[in-house]
């Protein structure tokens, strides 16, 4: 084993150290395959691992953002709803 691949195992070792501790063994395995792709493209030099990372943080935003905007959306709804339910309110007590 080079110099290289032995830097690149120990690399591995410890990005899959902290993915056993960062996340549940459920999601782990449903990400397996893409997280054994991602290895094998840094091992063949097609990446780097600063770049998979960037490429994850990437994605990591446009999730975090969508889900804000779901999240916003639902808020909007009820707020909506509410204000509907206090009109009716007003309009039923004769104002």
């Amino acid at each position: 084993m080079t110099a290289a691949q032995t830097e690149f195992q120990k690399n591995r070792d410890r990005a899959m150290g902290i993915v056993d501790l960062e996340f549940d063994d459920s999601v782990i395995a449903n990400s397996q395959t893409e997280l054994m792709a991602m290895f094998d493209r840094v091992e063949r030099g097609e990446s780097t691992f600063e770049q998979e990372d960037a490429a994850l943080m990437l994605r990591w935003r446009e999730l975090k953002q969508r889900q804000f905007g779901i999240s916003l959306c639902r808020f909007l709804g009820s707020v909506q709803d509410s204000v509907s339910t206090l009109a009716r309110m007003y309009v039923d007590t004769g104002h």
